[in-house]
Order: structure tokens, then sequence, then C-alpha cells
């Protein structure tokens, strides 16, 4: 496999712009896309005010289509909420968050005007929690993808039409006890045979012009995407998905046109105020991420732009400017550099290697926050076992890593 517009040969990691002269005459329309959206507390109370800078956000998401990734239920029911924490844990009641109806005034007024709902987060509430999610989106007339009252519903493509240009939206989620069932609620999860013949299928139907898959997939923090995913994002390119969007590590990844078609491996977080202590050392970079904004001819793309964004002290969200700006496009045309592979060497490529570090750091990390030098072991034994890349790194023992950092 190989990509036919090498990016890094581009002007794109300095001006955050690309623009294509040759891509045609069609139907001309633009599509804008962040990473997650998922309201703490404190978001909350931010929005409260009134204080918050929509205008920019929404020069910043400005688009026919401006899609997010919807983290959290929408939830106006008091009863339904105490039906759940009646049935979980108490340790787990602070990990339940919903946002009620009315703050999806606050995220048109932002300019998000799509929601994916296919992830992890989504039904926190249980199956109850995404009905009545769908239902306020429904309301408030933003449409949505990802998931739905029955698996059925869940893995329908959404469709959007601009002009007389037919656009299907669907999403895509890592199976975390959220998967949507034949009589339930839930999420469209990942199933690759089955996301490749969907695919396939639209791409088949005359009636539609252009193929949108969202992807929540991936390691928390980590700088490139699994190697699963990577090949599974070429391999829905090869089988007629026009556009990827990626989210769930909440850190930025690099991006790739393959065979002309943009792959976001992971937008990172747009409205998501994370912890310092749960981010640990990668905090800095889940409050830093972009936003690119899409122009297309028909299916040809035609522009692309970089928006770098930052959330600020105050929970407000801003463009990246000066040289905040440009160590964001730095990182981006770093990790955008591990992707550049045309054949993936299990014993040298750079991609294999970040994989497996992000793997072990991870592992470091948790066993240090747990205070728990046994469970490094355990889940870098675990991880042995149902990762094939990491087994190409036989000099590197568990024992070398946990000794050379600190924990």
């Amino acid at each position: 496999m190989s990509t036919d517009i090498n990016l890094l040969e581009t002007e794109i990691f300095e001006t955050g712009l690309l623009e294509f002269a040759d891509a045609g005459d069609g139907q001309e329309w633009t599509i804008s896309a962040t990473g997650d959206f998922r309201i703490q507390p404190d978001q909350l109370a931010v929005l409260q005010t009134g204080k918050f800078p929509y205008n920019e956000t929404k020069q910043i998401l400005e688009a026919d289509i401006a899609l997010s990734n919807l983290e959290l239920p929408v939830i106006g029911d008091d009863k339904l909420v105490a039906k759940v924490k009646a049935i979980i844990p108490e340790k787990m009641h602070s990990t339940l968050i919903s946002i009620p109806p009315e703050i999806l005034d606050n995220a048109q007024q932002m300019g998000i005007n799509f929601f994916n709902l296919a992830n992890n987060h989504i039904k926190d509430f249980i199956a109850d929690g995404v009905e009545e999610t769908i239902k306020h989106l429904d309301d408030f007339g933003i449409p949505w993808c990802g998931a739905g009252k029955n698996n059925t519903e869940a893995a329908t493509f959404s469709m959007i039409d601009i002009g007389d240009f037919s656009i299907a939206i669907g999403g895509y989620a890592q199976n975390e006890a959220i998967a949507a069932g034949t009589d339930e609620a839930g999420a469209n999860i990942i199933e690759p045979i089955r996301m490749l013949r969907e695919v396939a299928a639209l791409k088949s139907d005359s009636e539609i012009d252009f193929i949108v898959v969202t992807i929540h997939d991936g390691y928390e923090y980590s700088s490139v995407p699994r190697l699963e995913m990577f090949v599974l994002c070429r391999q829905l390119i090869d089988a007629g998905a026009d556009l990827i969007i990626g989210n769930h590590p909440h850190v930025p990844h690099g991006f790739e046109l393959y065979n002309g078609k943009p792959i976001f491996y992971s937008l990172g977080n747009f409205y998501f105020n994370m912890p310092k202590a749960h981010s640990g050392p990668f905090g800095h970079w889940t409050e830093r991420s972009f936003v690119p904004k899409l122009t297309f001819r028909g299916d040809k793309l035609a522009k692309l732009e970089i928006i770098p964004i930052v959330m600020d002290e105050n929970l407000f969200v801003h463009r990246a400017a000066d040289a905040e700006r440009l160590e964001i496009l730095e990182l981006l045309k770093y990790r955008s550099n591990l992707l550049n592979s045309t054949d993936i060497d299990l014993e040298n490529s750079e991609f294999v290697k970040a994989h497996v570090f992000d793997v072990i750091m991870t592992a470091i990390y948790d066993a240090g926050t747990r205070n728990d030098t046994e469970f490094l072991d355990y889940f870098l034994a675990k991880q042995l076992k149902k990762d094939p890349y990491l087994k190409c790194f036989k000099d590197i023992s568990r024992l070398t890593y946990r000794n050379s950092c600190s924990i």
C-alpha cells in the first residue's frame, strides 16, 4: 500500500494549509471535525456563565458539516440517574457524567451541528441513557450516527444532502460493554469484516456520493494508532470510504492522505477538561489539538486546513497562536511521519517502536498511579500474549523497562 500524496513534502505543517488546483468543478461543500466533547462539572459552570467565546469556536468550525464526538450521554431524567447509581458500585459514581439537554444549545453555539455517538461513554447510563440521548438530539435537530435503539439502527449511516450531493456518515467504537443488541440500545462496535462489507455496499449505492467513517479506538495518550487500526483505516479507504475521522486517545495523532483520501487517526480533545493526575505525563497534550477543515468539490479534496487549538486555564477554546501553534504543527509533522512508511517492518519500523513505547509507558504510568509494580508485569505479560507486534522486541524485557523507569 502506498500514498500518492506525501504530506511531508508539502507546506501544510508550516502554513496549516494545503490547496489542490486540480479538484475539478463538482458540488463544493465543507466539513470540519473535532476531538472529544465531554463536559465536566467545571466546564458546565463556565458554559452557564455565558462567557465562553462562542464566536471564535463557531468561526473555527464553520462548515456545512461540523462533526464532533459526544462522549457522554444527554440526560434530563433524575430518575434515570438514581436508577443507574443504584446498580453500580458507589466508588464509580464520580465517573458518571452526563449533560442536561440544554447544553446541546451551547454545543450548537460553538458551531457543532453533527455528533458521533460511537464511543466508550455513550452507555454510561445504560441503554436508557442512549435512547434519551438520541431523543434529545432529535429534539434539537442535531443529526447523529454510531448508536441506536438496536444494533440495526446503530449501524445505519446518517445521510446529509448538500444540494444534489449525498454524504453518508457512520461511526464505530471499540466494544467496552457498549454494544447495541437486537433489542437493546447501544453503540455500533468495531468489527472489521462487517465494516468493510458495509462500506463497500455503500460505495456501490448510486445514490450515495461520499462516505465518512468515524472510529473511536486506540490506546489513551498514545502517539500512533494501534497497528491493526492503521491497517483497517487504509482498508476502509480501499473499500470505498472517502474520509476517516478517529478519536479516543485524547491526544492528537498524525494524519495522512492515503490514495488521496484523508485519514485523521486521532483529533485529541476538543472540549474535555481532563484532570492532570489522570493524564499524567501526557496531560500537556490533552488540552492542545487541532481541527481539520476540508473543502471538497464533489468527492475531490480541494483544500485542507489544519487549525491548531488550545483550551486555556479559563476552560475557553481558542485558536493556538504563535509558538504554541508552531509546536502543535511540529508534533503533527512528527507523528504524521511515523505513518509514512509504505511497509511496516516489524524489526525496524519507527511506527512499531512508537506503538510498543505507548503500550509500555501506559503500563508504567498505570502501575505508578496504583503504586503496584506487580501490575506492570501482569499488564505487559497480558499484552505480549495478544499483541503480536510486541513480540518482535524480544531483547526488551519487562524487568528492563520496570527498572529503567521510576514508578
